[in-house]
């Protein structure tokens, strides 16, 4: 047999080297992704057919080939994590969307981590609790008496007048008010 030997299906090629000098393994070239990739195998029919597969598999326009072992790892593990966080929300993403979201949010953080980030934004965000609309009438009443009160010889903020406004109107706005001697 001669070496190197070609492997080709459709307009994909592989070639398979023979073992040289030291190096007993035989070799399998070929190119995914634009890039020259080699495999090692320690016997002619394992190369063979790990060449044979390559090149069915590019000519199907299939990529896997170009990754690594560890990449293929971690392909699968991500997208597992999309399929359990699909399940749990039922929102889908692509793996590129995720992990496009993701760079682009660590290119706007400057060094930040998204942890720091989120800390930061939940200590600015007001959160709302529902109140009765009496309740809220009475603090709000509460807040403006105090500024009827001159304090070291200046004027009041308020007059008394206009906190007897404010209190009507807020009587006429929650009329469940209990009338505590006001008005």
């Amino acid at each position: 047999m001669r070496f190197p030997v070609a492997i080709r299906h459709r307009s994909s090629k592989a070639k398979i080297y023979a073992p040289a000098g030291k190096f007993a393994y035989y070799r399998v070239a070929f190119t995914a992704a634009g890039r020259r990739k080699m495999q090692t195998f320690a016997v002619y029919s394992d190369a063979k057919a790990a060449a044979e597969r390559i090149v069915r598999e590019a000519a199907s326009g299939s990529q896997a080939a170009a990754l690594s072992a560890s990449q293929s790892r971690d392909a699968l593990a991500a997208l597992q994590r999309l399929e359990s966080f699909r399940q749990s929300t039922g929102k889908r993403l692509s793996l590129l969307s995720a992990v496009s979201g993701y760079v682009e949010l660590l290119e706007k953080l400057a060094g930040r981590s998204p942890g720091e980030a989120v800390e930061g934004y939940l200590q600015t965000v007001a959160t709302v609790k529902r109140k009765e609309i009496a309740e809220a009438v009475e603090e709000f009443i509460a807040s403006r008496q105090h500024k009827t009160e001159a304090k070291d010889g200046k004027r009041a903020q308020l007059s008394e007048r206009v906190v007897c406004q404010t209190v009507v109107t807020a009587v006429r706005v929650a009329p469940d008010l209990p009338r505590q001697g006001r008005v």
